[in-house]
């Protein structure tokens, strides 16, 4: 997955898919570009992406879900395109008219408004993960006017563990609260010097 300081710069693109002969190079897909944003394409804001299949509950670790990406809004028409990453997790198994590319997703072909793909979640402890979406409706004109791209993007955070141990390191993050270490970071685990189960700074006299 790209940096997230890349994605912000990524994700300022629209991908250009008019039939005009200046965008049938980008109709195949197009991610890791550093142009800011597509002024030569219609106007931003046009088009609202959209992103479903997030867990509204947020995602269990190492869990594989089917996202689908489309848009509301723009021009009337069939052609569009988009651009979607994250900054945690991995990509998998691009539905029709999708594919991955340079550890992104984008279209394969510019014959499509909607698109899905897999994402697997990170391992326990990862924290909040960022996905970040470009998509553009163009009105397939054969010109550089009509068309309208926008960018948006969704945070996911880890549901908390049904043993209440979100960062998986066998303290519950009540005992982290009292214990005053980090439920959210496995390598903050509470000293217990007696290994009687209760951390050192609640068992004070540490006798086992």
């Amino acid at each position: 997955m790209a940096s997230k300081q890349r994605i912000s710069v990524i994700l300022v693109l629209l991908l250009i898919l008019s039939v005009s002969e200046t965008t049938l190079g980008y109709s195949g897909g197009k991610t890791g570009s550093t142009t800011a944003g597509c002024g030569c394409h219609g106007a931003s804001g046009g088009v609202t992406p959209t992103l479903s299949g997030l867990p509204s509950s947020g995602y269990e670790e190492t869990t594989e879900y089917t996202l689908n990406i489309g848009g509301t809004g723009g021009p009337s028409g069939t052609k569009g395109g988009f651009n979607l990453d994250a900054d945690q997790g991995s990509w998998s198994n691009p539905g029709t008219n999708t594919k991955l590319q340079n550890g992104e997703v984008t279209h394969s072909n510019s014959n499509s408004r909607s698109w899905s793909v897999n994402w697997t979640s990170p391992a326990n402890g990862s924290g909040t993960v960022t996905f970040y979406v470009a998509v553009n409706f163009a009105n397939g004109n054969g010109g550089t006017s009509g068309d309208d791209w926008a960018t948006n993007s969704w945070t996911l955070d880890q549901v908390t563990t049904s043993n209440g141990d979100t960062d998986g390191d066998g303290w519950s993050d009540t005992d982290e609260s009292a214990c005053g270490t980090d439920s959210n970071d496995n390598s903050s685990i509470p000293t217990d010097t007696d290994s009687d189960g209760i951390c050192d700074p609640v068992d004070t006299d540490d006798d086992g």
